[in-house]
């Protein structure tokens, strides 16, 4: 497929960049082009790294060329973006459940994550109540280790940052993708999701 091709029944313009790369994705995945598939889920990925539709395409990309720990991270993705905005409780629960047929192990570590984050949150809301502003964030960055989906916790490491002190400014700086990775040609986030962090004293 072009890249250039233009979908049928669409003016140009009536598409934004990030819907016209969906479009194109799906349309490629449709056909069978592999290569032509990647680069528009790529530039869909580019332009918002939290939509689950583009983690759904990159799912089923990596189901089409066999990439099975592709498959299995793209979900995992999906599922813990879905988790972060909030999405109905229905939908949750067939994202999970799609997700542990892919990965039976998911369920001991996602219950595993959630436990840890609830015992966290209090100790970073009590550092901040008693003014440890640098140890507030460092629990609550190791939350979003835990779960990079965490709002709050980056919320209150913006919130927390943006004080009047010189010393908190360099935790405001927004996180940046890590390096494209070599085998599928995407730009993906750090893929350890494992519990091991401890709280600061």
């Amino acid at each position: 497929m072009a890249l250039g091709l233009a979908l049928p029944g669409l003016q140009s313009g009536e598409l934004s960049p990030f819907t016209q790369a969906l479009a194109f994705a799906e349309r490629a995945l449709e056909s069978g082009d592999e290569l032509g598939a990647r680069k528009w889920i790529e530039r869909a990925l580019e332009r918002d790294r939290k939509s689950t539709a583009a983690w759904d395409l990159r799912a089923r990309w990596a189901a089409m060329v066999g990439d099975r720990d592709e498959l299995v991270y793209a979900r995992h993705r999906e599922y813990g973006l879905a988790v972060g905005q909030g999405r109905k409780r229905s939908e949750l629960k067939a994202l999970r459940e799609r997700l542990l047929e892919l990965d039976p192990i998911a369920k001991d570590l996602l219950g595993m994550a959630a436990r840890f984050v609830k015992k966290l949150q209090p100790i970073a809301a009590r550092y901040e109540q008693e003014g440890r502003p640098h140890a507030a964030i460092r629990v609550h960055k190791q939350i979003l280790a835990l779960d990079p989906e965490d709002t709050e916790s980056q919320a209150a490491i913006d919130r927390i940052a943006a004080e009047p002190d010189p010393s908190l400014a360099g935790d405001a700086k927004p996180r940046t993708s890590s390096p494209t990775s070599r085998r599928s040609g995407f730009a993906s986030t750090t893929r350890s999701t494992t519990p091991g962090a401890t709280a600061p004293s």
